[in-house]
């Protein structure tokens, strides 16, 4: 045998050893061993976080939808009125004129569903105060100019709330001349127990405090409400709020946006749900078809007192 391997004592009768670089060749492969393992624990735990994750998050959509609400809070631009194609005209218009590039991100999260002072500021920050004034005097022009329709199924929806007794709240971060004019058009003016517009608040949406307040009004906690939205910044506020949000998009991408925000669930419009009655008296179920073949319910109680 050689000495390539092994190290043997000088005729003094001891054991043969490890050579010094066979050795460290072991302690190498050993140190490579025990990483490759905890690198495979680590995958797994990662996993089983994930997975954890996703149930949870799954399991607290199914609690909500199981429980039983007491109001139902709309907003109205692309819920209760079909107005978003004006209102990306209007700002695309602005935004032409100031040389500014809008991209679908800045409607998601800076236009759709945020008062237009908020819209200024973080996407039109250079413009003064005597610009914004003048801006702001363009916008209520331009809208007293709309012609407000409603987004397809929605009246029929709330006239069956309302006959069932079931409270409903307008929340908008418009102002409270452009919501009659809305009802004014659409003839819906009787069909809300409470109204915000933001008159009402001193933070617009994506904070809570529109949600928080349009349950108050109907004297009821926020996480005992439906909210029916179509813009990321009202459903992170109905959510942060503690509300069940229901989106209301037609736009696959746009939709998505809405689920990642904090949705239960995206529809179309309000064709995709209808209010059937229950067994149990003051009790109806509002059930929704969403993806074309799932059904969710939501099971909501009637306030005949305040009716």
């Amino acid at each position: 045998m050689g000495k390539g391997m092994w190290a043997w004592g000088a005729g003094d009768g001891r054991a043969p050893c490890p050579h010094p670089f066979t050795l460290a060749r072991l302690r190498a492969r050993i140190h490579l061993m025990m990483l490759s393992c905890r690198f495979a624990l680590s995958q797994k735990a990662c996993e089983h976080n994930r997975r954890g994750s996703q149930t949870k998050f799954i399991k607290d959509h199914t609690k909500k939808i199981m429980k039983n609400y007491q109001a139902a809070l709309f907003d109205m631009d692309g819920v209760v009125a079909d107005t978003n194609q004006s209102v990306r005209d209007f700002w695309y218009m602005l935004a032409r004129r100031e040389k500014i590039t809008l991209s679908e991100e800045d409607f998601k999260h800076h236009i759709y569903g945020c008062p237009s002072e908020y819209t200024l500021t973080r996407l039109f920050p250079h413009m003064s105060a005597e610009t914004r004034l003048a801006i702001h005097e363009d916008i209520m022009v331009y809208e007293r100019n709309m012609y407000y329709q409603a987004m397809p199924g929605v009246v029929d929806l709330l006239r069956d709330f309302k006959r069932q007794g079931i409270l409903t709240a307008l929340v908008t971060s418009g102002r409270r001349w452009r919501v009659n004019l809305a009802f004014q058009h659409i003839g819906i003016s009787e069909l809300f127990n409470a109204i915000v517009t933001v008159e009402d608040i001193t933070r617009g949406k994506p904070d809570p405090e529109c949600y928080l307040l349009g349950a108050r009004l109907l004297g009821k906690a926020a996480e005992d409400c439906l909210v029916f939205e179509d813009a990321v910044s009202g459903i992170r506020a109905g959510y942060v709020a503690g509300a069940t949000c229901v989106g209301i998009q037609e736009d696959a991408e746009r939709a998505q946006a809405l689920r990642d925000a904090g949705a239960a669930l995206v529809v179309p419009d309000f064709r995709s749900m209808h209010l059937a009655p229950s067994s149990v008296s003051d009790f109806s179920t509002l059930v929704v078809q969403a993806d074309g073949t799932k059904y969710a319910r939501f099971t909501l109680k009637a306030d005949h007192v305040r009716r």
